[in-house]
């Protein structure tokens, strides 16, 4: 099973549930940008404590999650991980924050063709503000060329919107110089 189709039958599953989601991080960065290898995938949930059992239950021999983790990740509004049992691959599932950023980019989720279903990914420029974030936590090459990647691929972007928040989220030096 490939890691799109992993993906999808997650996503389908918490549709089911009617819990909302965004696909982000590196699938994200592939689907606006350049191809490149990957070893997990990046989902921003709302969902609530009540809704992981049965979400859970249905996931049943597909996937191998901690139970336990997961509840308390919910609880805090961390990440938790979910394994899928046959091919090993990793789900990151990060519960959405209360931050202002947070709550306008997920506002902002587009609604996209992916592996014969329809996903919610988070839009081009919210991936570059987040890809700016994680590299002022910790300098990766990995993020400076997923953003490159879709500065070269992604025609038309909302620079108003990026450089407002890169001011707001203390990215801007990064992100000034990855303009030039």
């Amino acid at each position: 099973m490939t890691q799109e189709k992993v993906l999808a039958r997650f996503l389908d599953t918490l549709k089911d549930f009617g819990i909302e989601y965004m696909v982000t991080g590196s699938i994200a960065s592939i689907r606006y940008g350049r191809p490149r290898l990957t070893h997990d995938m990046d989902i921003v949930l709302v969902f609530k404590t009540e809704q992981v059992e049965k979400l859970l239950k249905e996931l049943g021999g597909d996937f191998s999650p901690d139970i336990d983790t997961i509840r308390e990740m919910v609880k805090s509004a961390g990440m938790f991980e979910i394994m899928h049992s046959r091919t090993g691959l990793k789900i990151d599932c990060w519960n959405l924050t209360d931050t202002e950023y947070e709550k306008e980019s997920f506002g902002r989720r587009k609604k996209l063709n992916f592996a014969e279903t329809q996903a919610y990914f988070s839009t081009p420029e919210d991936i570059i503000l987040s890809k700016l974030l994680w590299q002022k936590k910790g300098a990766s090459e990995k993020h400076l060329e997923d953003i490159k990647g879709i500065l070269e691929v992604q025609v038309k972007l909302d620079r108003r919107y990026m450089q407002k928040w890169a001011e707001k989220l203390g990215v801007l030096e990064i992100w000034e110089n990855l303009k030039k």
